[in-house]
């Protein structure tokens, strides 16, 4: 088998069958060193023979390096081993010439340019070390007026935070290193005042749609918020939370028994001369009425609730209103059975052009809405 021939011919011998896939484990032993080893066919193929045992003996090798060569960077560099070389990699206790201190510098720190660390944290210290008048004035621009002593750059310094009065420990080394040294309290606010900006406007985005704009200020999602109704200009209490169930938010124009928390649909019908689009309860005969009188089913709507599709019909009839210029068709001496007033003529739009309109809408009032409606997808009914 050509897989058992090329792992003999990379020094393991198999202990199992071939796992089938070159990129699996082929549990094997390396014959170099008799240790078990996992290699596989692709690693070999592109030139890794050994096993992981071998493979970190040799690495280990590679770091190795001669005694007297370690010394001989170690003096250069002005430190004095007291203890032998285990590796480029490991702490190795010398003395610091310069200072006389004991430090373990390991030898590839000290070939990347490295030191004493001792002597490092002095000179860091010499060079933050700035006089107290000049900390508190630093302190100040950053908006704290300190109530103790300079304790140092990076000790809290108790101070009142003047822009909410609170106490606060900010440490001068990290505030002007721009780092998290902020008031806490002010940060929270902040954010919660761009959360609360940004709910606002999602709701008053939402009664736009619905034909109304906010008439009072705005407290949470469960309390009343005073509301204009565009259309007669009277003003009602709604909650922020229930938008996405109705679409009637006016007392004095809620006139109508449709169900708008109840399961609805949108439906577009013809009679050949006219066009309509209409909203009904899912278990309401309106429909069928319309279909006695002549009129033929077109395209149906399903939605969760009623004020779904309040708010998609209204659209569509106000783009056709107002941005087509199309009235009404039909008056209501027409349609005994009602529905007049949504009718429109059929030589001035066609079923698919009205169709369209009709998914626009839905489409863009649930950017509106987003998670706090669902739009369902169109359903064909017949009559």
């Amino acid at each position: 088998m050509v897989a058992v021939a090329e792992i003999l011919a990379a020094g393991h011998e198999p202990q199992g069958p071939y796992p089938g896939l070159a990129d699996v484990a082929w549990p094997s032993v390396h014959l170099a060193c008799g240790e078990p080893s996992q290699p596989t066919l692709s690693r070999i193929r592109a030139g890794q023979m050994c096993c992981a045992t071998c493979g970190r003996a040799q690495g280990a090798a590679n770091r190795r390096r001669d005694s007297d060569d370690a010394v001989a960077v170690m003096l250069a560099a002005g430190f004095r081993p007291t203890t032998e070389y285990l590796g480029a990699l490991h702490p190795w206790p010398s003395i610091h010439v310069a200072c006389g201190r004991l430090v373990e510098p390991a030898l590839a720190s000290i070939e990347a340019g490295g030191g004493c660390r001792l002597c490092g944290l002095e000179r860091t210290a010499a060079a933050q070390t700035i006089p107290a008048e000049v900390a508190v004035e630093q302190l100040r621009g950053f908006g704290y007026e300190p109530q103790e002593p300079y304790p140092g750059s990076s000790q809290g310094w108790r101070s009142i935070h003047l822009e909410c009065e609170e106490v606060r420990w900010p440490r001068l080394a990290v505030l002007k290193a721009g780092l998290q040294g902020a008031c806490t309290s002010c940060g929270n606010r902040r954010r919660t005042e761009v959360e609360r900006a940004r709910v606002v406007a999602r709701y008053t985005a939402q009664l736009r749609v619905l034909g109304y704009e906010p008439a009072g200020p705005y407290v949470n999602a469960v309390t009343p918020w005073p509301v204009r109704h565009l259309e007669c200009t009277q003003i009602s209490p709604v909650r922020a939370a229930e938008l996405h169930m109705t679409s009637v938010l006016c007392r004095a124009c809620r006139t109508t028994g449709f169900g708008y928390a109840d399961a609805a649909v949108l439906y577009l019908i013809t009679d050949g001369t006219a066009h309509k689009v209409g909203i009904t309860g899912v278990h309401s005969q309106r429909i069928r009425r319309h279909v006695a009188h002549g009129w033929q089913v077109i395209k149906v709507w399903q939605f969760t609730t009623g004020a779904e599709a309040r708010i998609v019909e209204q659209a569509v009839l106000t783009h056709l209103r107002k941005e087509l210029g199309l009235s009404a068709y039909y008056v209501a001496e027409m349609m005994p059975q009602g529905g007049a007033t949504e009718t429109v003529d059929a030589e001035e739009i066609s079923l698919p052009q009205l169709w369209g309109l009709v998914e626009d809408v839905r489409e863009a009032v649930a950017s509106v809405f987003g998670d706090d409606r669902e739009g369902a997808a169109p359903v064909r009914v017949t009559s």
